[in-house]
């Protein structure tokens, strides 16, 4: 029944681009909608800016994109470009997928085979329906993570055959997690205070909200033509407090249920390659993000001198290790990383001082999005999800 369809490889490539982008089109549905606690199935898509409804002709993904020239037809108002972007990814995606996990058609293709295509097919969509609401919203919506839990943990035991070691890591990935948050916690406290303390939020929100240039300037108290606007701006800024009154963490919540879920689908093994990877893709996307905050707060320069003295210092102090571990060797001939470790301090200090010249503009960025990035990483090794894989 499929021999038409798989005769080729290009053949393959097509139809797994198609499908693709039609499951592309679905995720954008499906994270935006989440995100507002929608139905997936009601109301039909409409355009966000006139609310009219979007016919048929119109959803063809990334097609009707560019013969609308990314405008509404009715309003003409943009139409965002993730939308194509994502749909175009996913297809891209999906022919990867097929190159990894596609079963071999030169054989008779089991239905194992094909598990392990849908399997990771799903897991992929997940991934992207989650940076998709990461970058969005800075949320993980559940509606999304546990459905795809489940179903992880059921192609682990079925397909993997490999449930224990799906359950272990949805165990390491909670008690992990809640470790980070709370100690990460415990460590800001003790490096710059309670964030959570009523002044210091206060100043630290408003000091935000000023620099985004949201509040005008206080009003001349000589001049009463200026009351109304500065009784404005009170008002701006006590609705910026009542906004923004959320409880501070180091590490969200739902990065602990991502987590869950890259186990459930691909076992504790490759999940450590996956976290490893996610923690230090995370710090160069957060190091990025702290000085471009930087940069719009007009302090970068601030940094440059701390950042200096903590390299030179770790530096330092890593090369004088290996200087003294040189010396305790007596003689024996060891070949030290001198100048690699050397690179990493360096590196490693000018992140420091940074990071502590600029922890007043810090704010939450999306994480989950460097977690996915781990995942993608662990799943190009297929050997290391199915070990017993020919």
């Amino acid at each position: 029944m499929f021999d038409p369809l798989v005769s080729s490889s290009v053949g393959r490539d097509a139809l797994a681009a198609v499908i693709g982008l039609c499951v592309g089109s679905f995720l954008n549905v499906l994270a935006l909608r989440s995100l507002k606690e929608q139905s997936l199935l009601r109301p039909p898509s409409s355009c966000p800016k006139c609310e009219h409804r979007i016919e048929i002709y119109d959803l063809i993904p990334v097609v009707s994109y560019f013969a609308l020239g990314g405008k509404c037809r009715h309003c003409r108002a943009p139409i965002s470009w993730m939308y194509p972007f994502v749909e175009a990814f996913t297809a891209c995606t999906f022919v990867v997928l097929l190159h990894i996990y596609g079963p071999n058609f030169d054989a008779e293709p089991t239905f194992m085979d094909y598990g392990n295509l849908i399997g990771m097919s799903i897991f992929s969509c997940t991934l992207i329906a989650i940076c998709i609401t990461d970058f969005k919203e800075k949320l993980i919506p559940h509606e999304i993570t546990y459905p795809s839990m489940l179903l992880g943990i059921a192609y682990s035991g079925i397909v993997r055959n490999d449930m224990s070691g799906a359950l272990i890591g949805i165990g390491i990935s909670y008690i992990l997690f809640d470790f980070l948050a709370f100690y990460g916690l415990k460590f800001y406290i003790w490096k710059y205070g309670d964030p959570d303390d009523p002044e210091e939020r206060k100043k630290r929100i408003l000091l935000d909200r000023d620099r985004e240039g949201l509040f005008e300037a206080g009003p001349d108290p000589d001049m009463h033509i200026h009351h109304s606007l500065y009784s404005a701006d009170a008002r701006n800024r006590e609705s910026a407090l009542e906004e923004d009154d959320e409880e501070f963490t180091v590490m969200g919540g739902g990065d602990a249920v991502l987590s869950a879920v890259m186990a459930s689908w691909i076992g504790f093994q490759a999940l450590g390659v996956a976290l490893l990877v996610g923690f230090l893709a995370g710090t160069v996307m957060g190091s990025v993000y702290l000085f471009y905050e930087m940069y719009k707060a007009k302090i970068l320069k601030q940094c440059i001198r701390p950042a200096l003295l903590h390299m030179v210092f770790l530096v330092a102090l890593v090369e004088g290790m290996l200087l003294f571990l040189r010396y305790l060797s007596q003689g024996v001939t060891m070949n030290l990383p001198y100048l690699q470790l050397g690179i990493l301090a360096a590196v490693g200090g000018a992140l420091l001082g940074v990071l502590k010249s600029g922890h007043e503009v810090q704010k939450p960025f999306p994480f989950g999005p460097a977690l996915a990035f781990g995942a993608v990483v662990a799943m190009a090794t297929k050997n290391m999800i199915f070990p017993n894989a020919p």
